[in-house]
């Protein structure tokens, strides 16, 4: 019993020296009103302050710049963009333009793995949603564009439409910047940007490369070509339909 009262005392005599002010040994409430602002005394020990969670400065900086980063990618590749989501009309109108003939492919069935009813937003959009939240290369668009003019004109005679159009696109952006850029994102960051999961957006890829029978080189003289017409019509602000020549088969 002396023993607790003497240390008790210790206590509240460390604390008074620290706080300026002459505690007496016992837990009077004059001892109580000295104890400094912010503290608590709970059975005569005096107990720290709330811990307060800061959010670092640091933190803060690199995630103002990445948001930096994002505007100006996304503000230098507008033009692009555009160029890219008049590209994809285009081809969708030769979707429709065919659903009438007599050679119009049958519909298969592992097709349906590229609808997706979770994004809502029109093509355009994202579009604009993609290229400013994946920071790969030009040559990974241009390529992706490729990659989907060789799967419409393959064996399987891919039919693309407004339904499957956005997963087509994102899958194969995903697979032309694997193969041609030193840094590219997981399949996860992908399938965020669309709203499906990890595991569907692997089996995209894995089809979509059975579609290109996992040929994922492309012929130079194409690849050229489409560059050159993308970024005229990225250029070219007032242009509303894109012209298309035919492009030599890979």
């Amino acid at each position: 019993m002396g023993f607790e009262r003497s240390a008790s005392s210790c206590v509240k005599r460390k604390a008074g020296t620290r706080s300026g002010v002459r505690e007496c040994s016992t837990g009077s409430p004059q001892a109580m009103a000295a104890t400094p602002t912010g503290d608590s005394q709970l059975n005569g020990v005096r107990t720290p302050p709330p811990i307060k969670v800061l959010r670092p400065r640091m933190l803060e900086r690199v995630l103002n710049s990445d948001a930096r980063e994002a505007e100006q990618r996304w503000r230098s590749r507008k033009p692009l963009a555009a160029a890219y989501y008049r590209y994809l009309q285009w081809m969708l109108r030769g979707n429709e333009n065919n659903a009438g003939s007599e050679d119009y492919p049958p519909w298969v069935e592992s097709y349906s793995l590229f609808f997706t009813a979770s994004c809502t937003i029109s093509l355009k959009t994202f579009i604009a949603k993609v290229m400013k939240n994946i920071d790969c290369s030009s040559s990974a668009y241009i390529i992706a564009l490729l990659y989907i003019d060789r799967i419409r004109a393959g064996p399987y005679r891919f039919d693309m439409h407004d339904s499957n159009a956005k997963l087509l696109v994102l899958t194969a952006v995903m697979i032309a910047s694997k193969f041609v850029d030193d840094k590219w994102y997981s399949n996860y960051h992908y399938g965020r940007i669309a709203g499906i999961n990890n595991r569907r957006m692997n089996q995209l890829e894995l089809y979509m490369l059975e579609l290109l029978d996992f040929r994922c080189c492309v012929n130079q003289e194409s690849y050229r070509g489409l560059e050159k017409r993308i970024l005229l019509s990225a250029m070219d602000s007032q242009k509303n339909v894109f012209i298309h020549a035919k492009l030599p088969r890979n």
